[in-house]
């Protein structure tokens, strides 16, 4: 029988848990998380900014962490301690820094790890905007450094993407 264990690895030059994927339905449900990809036809790696779903995961279906994979996802928390305090108010609701930096990372095509990056290196210029507004300002950023820019920010444009915004801080409940 082959071991169940998720291995902490480098991928691409990027920290990553390395999983084994020779189950289909745990394939499946890792794949399901948006934060992984196959290496191999017998293993996939996954983005540690979602190592929250891989751990409820690899419970369900009897998975262990290596030492290494432990200390991956502990670097990973460390990093980002001292944000978990921030919020932006929406209504009568509190998003978290996570929970900013994951819709900010759909929108944009890019890992929680690198969204967070982005809100990090710009916090000054984003904690005291209105929330669509940050996220919308965060967006830019990202585009514009990553030459893609691919729309123009007009108003109407920039309306439409902040009520897409709305639609997803909403729909994380």
């Amino acid at each position: 029988m082959k071991e169940k264990v998720i291995q902490g690895g480098i991928v691409n030059g990027v920290k990553m848990l390395v999983c084994p994927t020779w189950e289909d339905d745990f394939q499946k449900e890792i794949h399901k998380t948006g934060g992984c990809f196959r290496i191999s036809i017998d293993y996939s790696a996954v983005d540690v900014s979602f190592w929250k779903e891989l751990e409820d995961i690899a419970v369900r279906f009897g998975y262990t962490m290596d030492s290494e994979a432990k200390d991956i996802i502990q670097e990973y928390i460390e990093k980002y301690k001292k944000y978990e305090e921030r919020f932006w108010e929406y209504g009568k609701k509190q998003v978290s820094f996570e929970s900013f930096c994951r819709v900010l990372s759909k929108k944009a095509g890019i890992q929680p790890r690198q969204a967070k990056e982005y809100v990090i290196s710009n916090l000054q210029n984003l904690e005291n905007k209105d929330i669509l507004d940050a996220l919308l300002f965060a967006l830019q950023i990202i585009k514009a450094e990553n030459g893609l820019e691919g729309s123009q920010w007009t108003k109407p444009t920039c309306d439409f993407i902040k009520k897409e915004f709305e639609k997803m801080i909403n729909a994380q409940d």
